[in-house]
């Protein structure tokens, strides 16, 4: 690309120059793909519905990999998807006890949040490249402290 530049009298041609000195990493933000594993991690392993002590007091309730179980919002027999905002984890005992394949409402249980698509885990990481201008302190601060940027050679 050739610029043209016209001051009083003379031409000067002006040429962008873009070296690239660096290559970066940032963290991913695209969604995630649907799996049992991606509910119980974004949940954290806790059941979704919440639990009541002796007292009536509210609790979470943390699943242990043997009771932890995939709970369809709306059940699959109402017409319920395999999807992020339909499926939350809960315990076996919320899930098969109490639901059975009921909705939260007409079980009568409270949802803790409603179900969401995740992002991806902040430590996955995109390789980029990235034009570099060292005498920019940004640039300089960008890549040492945000970015732990790679000299190339």
């Amino acid at each position: 690309m050739k610029l043209l530049v016209l001051l009083v009298f003379q031409e000067y041609l002006i040429v962008p120059v873009t070296v690239l000195k660096f290559v970066g990493y940032h963290p991913k933000t695209e969604e995630i793909n649907f799996s049992k594993e991606a509910i119980f991690e974004r949940d954290n392993n806790y059941c979704q519905y919440w639990h009541y002590d002796e007292y009536n007091h509210k609790f979470l309730y943390k699943c242990t990999p043997s009771e932890r179980t995939l709970d369809h919002v709306l059940p699959k027999s109402q017409g319920g998807k395999n999807s992020f905002k339909n499926c939350v984890c809960s315990c076996r005992h919320c899930n098969i006890n109490i639901k059975k394949g009921r909705t939260p409402e007409e079980a009568r249980l409270k949802l803790i949040r409603k179900p969401f698509v995740p992002k991806r885990n902040k430590k996955d990481y995109v390789r980029y490249k990235f034009a570099y201008n060292e005498n920019k302190l940004s640039h300089r601060f960008y890549a040492k402290h945000i970015l732990k940027a790679e000299k190339v050679s």
